[in-house]
């Protein structure tokens, strides 16, 4: 395990979840978190990991029997299970009390919740659209296993930076041209450079990590203070790029000291980044029935907020994402024999 990428997804988790604090306090008139702004660049380093993870994960794997198969197989079963499970909650809310599902408006499109598609309507679980983004990468790194490492990763570089400027000048009118040409795609090939690279940043001098961390987030707060380029990946995309360079470049202190509840809240970060929105929700209605809203309660019912979904985070992780995973590896086990499939049953853990 890399520890520093698990310890920055939790932290990835903790800055989306910040996010939408900030706005569900706003509407509960605790605004405390009106001048944070740059909690949205949780998923752009979600993708920078993402890049890294498969690079990192799938090297030895290239034009290897089964390799295009095998991989599939794990992202859908390390993304799907748990995704439909929230999806068929929100789904039960929504036709209860349609008005706490995407409460910002517009129509809700549930063809594409479930099966991820882009489309203009929302999702049932609203922050599904970053996951349509993953299966695009994977999409396309799937293909890049059929070469060898080097020149499989160039190419699945080069069509997302392809797909990426093109999108710079197309015009912004279809959801499909939107989709397949975002500028975010650039930040899973960045991921993959940083795969390459780490070696090379492993061998910077130590003091050279906290520099690059410090521009990374000095970058951050000069964002957050209205000094932007309204790139979003220069804005949100550099800055967590030298963030993680510097992160990955202290791996080797980092397991000598592994911190136990950073790790935990990076194997839960996944679950809690899809149902935080719900429970937000649950919260701050309780919080308001109770008279615990407004200027006066403002940081008790941020701090109220964001450790109840932390701890939902966690129990659907426990006690629903491992027992679906325990659940699909068993049987695989037991329904494929042949040792192709059994390498896929050895990767649902991963």
């Amino acid at each position: 395990m890399v520890l520093s990428v698990q310890y920055l997804r939790g932290i990835a988790a903790g800055m989306v979840l910040l996010e939408h604090i900030g706005l569900k306090s706003a509407q509960y008139s605790t605004d405390v978190l009106s001048g944070w702004h740059i909690g949205g660049a949780g998923v752009d380093l979600f993708f920078l990991i993402s890049g890294f993870i498969m690079c990192y994960t799938m090297s030895e794997k290239h034009q290897q029997p089964n390799s295009t198969i095998t991989f599939l197989w794990r992202r859908v079963l390390r993304i799907i299970p748990l995704y439909w499970f929230v999806t068929c909650l929100a789904l039960i809310v929504y036709v209860l009390m349609p008005d706490k599902v995407n409460s910002s408006g517009g129509e809700t499109d549930l063809l594409a919740s479930f099966f991820l598609l882009p489309s203009s309507g929302s999702y049932l679980v609203a922050n599904g659209w970053t996951l349509s983004y993953e299966f695009l990468f994977y999409i396309l790194f799937t293909l890049g296993l059929l070469f060898s490492r080097g020149v499989g990763s160039l190419l699945v570089v080069l069509a997302l930076t392809v797909l990426s400027v093109f999108g710079f000048f197309q015009p912004q009118n279809s959801v499909w041209g939107m989709f397949l040409s975002n500028q975010l795609l650039l930040e899973f090939a960045a991921g993959i450079g940083l795969c390459y690279y780490m070696p090379l940043i492993k061998r910077l001098p130590m003091m050279t990590m906290p520099m690059l961390m410090g521009v990374g987030i000095g970058g951050l707060l000069a964002v957050n203070q209205g000094i932007q380029t309204d790139i979003r990946v220069i804005d949100f995309g550099v800055p967590m790029l030298l963030i993680m360079a510097g992160a990955l470049g202290v791996e080797r202190e980092l397991q000598k000291r592994p911190n136990q509840l950073l790790n935990l809240l990076g194997d839960s970060s996944y679950a809690m980044y899809l149902i935080h929105p719900f429970i937000l929700v649950a919260a701050a209605m309780v919080l308001s029935k109770l008279g615990l809203t407004g200027v006066m309660n403002g940081w008790f019912f941020v701090l109220v907020l964001f450790i109840s979904s932390t701890i939902g985070g966690w129990v659907l992780f426990r006690y629903v994402e491992t027992t679906i995973a325990k659940y699909i590896k068993k049987q695989l086990v037991k329904d494929f024999k042949d040792q192709g499939q059994q390498n896929v049953v050895r990767a649902v853990d991963s």
